[in-house]
């Protein structure tokens, strides 16, 4: 049945097939201070969610999905931040995902795909964690995919990028990604780098 307002906290799951199941959809539900390591599945959501907060969870030696919310049900309102994913095929996958927020304070090491979320209904904020780039390096295109994340058409990503000076430290351009094209809008702090584009 539907899980109504429930904390779900400090539990540990280790060595399983599945660390946790959710199967008949959630009206209010926080998961935070939990870890699952080494099952083939972290966390899985078959029902309509309304909404969720997982938040501060460990996940580690997972082969499958950490969090996996791909079945076909509506996701409202989900906020996925300060994870920390070491070790897993993939981060975050879903569909039918709208409203809520995926941020860029969840931590992914020797992950094969971070976030997957590919359907085109899906609008969720993807926040990516902000990059720095030196400025006495080469300076090249980099996309989402090309770091691990797997987006549809209409999520609404967020991407900052910033050139700082290699021998002062100091940020020298700031870049915002919108969408899934370029870095808009543009805009400097202090100084620029000559005949180079923060992209």
């Amino acid at each position: 049945d539907f899980v109504n307002v429930e904390n779900i906290t400090s539990c540990f799951v280790t060595g399983r097939n599945l660390g946790f199941k959710f199967s008949g959809g959630i009206n209010g539900l926080s998961l935070s201070a939990n870890s699952v390591e080494g099952c083939d599945n972290g966390m899985v959501f078959e029902g309509e969610i309304n909404p969720i907060n997982i938040d501060s969870n460990y996940f580690e030696s997972i082969t499958g999905a950490a969090i996996d919310m791909t079945h076909a049900s509506a996701k409202r309102a989900v906020t996925i931040n300060n994870n920390w994913f070491y070790t897993v095929g993939t981060g975050i996958s879903g569909v039918q995902m709208t409203g809520g927020e995926i941020g860029d304070g969840n931590y992914f090491k020797t992950v094969t795909t971070k976030v997957s979320i590919t359907d085109n209904t899906s609008t969720i904020r993807v926040r990516i964690p902000q990059r720095f780039i030196a400025d006495n390096t080469t300076l090249t295109p980099a996309s989402a995919s090309s770091i691990g994340y797997q987006l549809g058409a209409n999520i609404d990503l967020v991407w900052r990028s910033t050139v700082f000076s290699a021998a002062t430290g100091r940020a020298i351009i700031s870049t915002l990604s919108a969408g899934q094209t370029v870095d808009l809008p543009y805009y400097g702090y202090v100084d620029y780098v000559p005949g180079k584009v923060p992209f």
